[in-house]
């Protein structure tokens, strides 16, 4: 992106990222051609561990229910990243040279 606004919404287990409030109040307060990119890519970590609520990944109806509700408020414009994010986009802090496998 050269100019403009991306919106980035990282889906949380359970619901607590409040993503179907959150998508309805970008559609009808901001604008449906908002630019979002939803993101799958949560993975616990650090004291996210022993907090039960958010000791997961997203799962596939989680993951779902954030894209069709992009889908029916009209937020078309953005990016969606596929489930199973979590495992491609967790960095290998072991690998000194590498850690991004992409």
């Amino acid at each position: 992106a050269v100019k403009g606004l991306i919106i980035r919404h990282l889906i949380l287990p359970n619901g607590l990222s409040g993503s179907t409030s959150s998508l309805r109040w970008l559609a009808e307060e901001l604008s449906t051609t908002v630019t979002i990119s939803l993101m799958s890519q949560y993975s616990p970590r650090h004291h996210a561990t022993i907090v039960k609520e958010i000791n997961r990944p997203v799962n596939f109806q989680e993951y779902e229910e954030a894209s069709e509700t992009m889908e029916r408020l009209g937020l078309t414009r953005g990016w969606k990243q596929q489930i199973g994010a979590d495992k491609i986009y967790l960095p290998d802090f072991d690998n000194k040279e590498k850690p991004f496998s992409l």
